[in-house]
């Protein structure tokens, strides 16, 4: 089975999920949501130390409707860390009650009373799910947020993606638990990692040759290896996951 085949089946069970109960797509958006947060929570702190380090505001700050000096944009984005993180808590939060309301519909549906074994079972291929749905919102709004900045680095990033998961779904994704690779004898969730993270690494040097050739700034350059750097992270999280809908939900008939 390829991606576009899996990917028909997955929109057509996250549709399912949150046809019984709407909450299913809103937990996975507030978990997105919520590590974007994160990120923007790391992220700001750098910014910080670069304002105060290089003495000189930031051009981007001429288009504002007001004018303020450098002091003032430490102040504001230093009142920033402490609200984005806040909001990265509270996203979390109305994620996990947002999908445990979702599956306990979820299992109310299937008719299977909660103390039988199956209602276990349903539980937790409904926690993968969840994050599966979760992992590929968050996928989707970093290519967003790298496309406003770089159309040339997005375009990349999404040749990346669609090379990595297709050799994914054709080496490691529909493993046995106890398979190895043939030549390094890894394990599903190493080759998945391995391979996911490796990419990092070519984002670096793509974004590195935009800075020293391109002109593309020290702070959108910074900002885009960590977006790249959590938008593989999600894409690992989603081949993972992608492991146990397999075997709890589509069973042989995927593969």
């Amino acid at each position: 089975m390829n991606f576009f085949t899996h990917f028909k089946i997955m929109l057509a069970t996250w549709s399912l999920i949150n046809k019984e109960s709407p909450s299913f797509i809103g937990g996975a958006f507030f978990l997105a949501t919520s590590r974007l947060f994160q990120l923007a929570a790391f992220f700001l702190p750098l910014k910080i130390l670069i304002l105060v380090s290089s003495d000189v505001k930031p051009s981007y700050i001429q288009i504002l409707p007001f004018d303020f000096g450098l002091n003032e944009a430490v102040v504001i984005f230093s009142c920033l860390v402490p609200i984005v993180y806040i909001m990265y808590i509270v996203c979390g939060v109305i994620s996990r009650r947002s999908l445990d309301y979702s599956q306990s519909i979820f299992i109310e549906n299937s008719a299977i009373p909660f103390k039988d074994k199956k209602a276990n079972k349903l539980k937790k291929m409904h926690g993968h799910i969840g994050k599966a749905a979760s992992e590929f919102i968050l996928i989707s709004l970093s290519m967003l947020l790298v496309l406003m900045v770089s159309i040339s680095t997005a375009l990349i990033l999404l040749l990346m993606m669609i090379i990595t998961i297709a050799a994914m779904f054709k080496i490691a994704i529909f493993m046995k638990d106890t398979d190895r690779t043939h030549y390094f004898k890894l394990h599903r969730k190493q080759c998945i990692e391995y391979a996911t993270s490796a990419n990092f690494i070519l984002v670096f040097v793509v974004i590195l040759t935009q800075v020293m050739y391109l002109g593309m700034g020290v702070i959108v350059a910074i900002y885009v290896l960590l977006i790249s750097r959590m938008l593989f992270q999600a894409l690992q999280r989603y081949c993972i996951e992608l492991m146990y809908i397999d075997v709890d939900l589509l069973g042989s008939n995927m593969r």
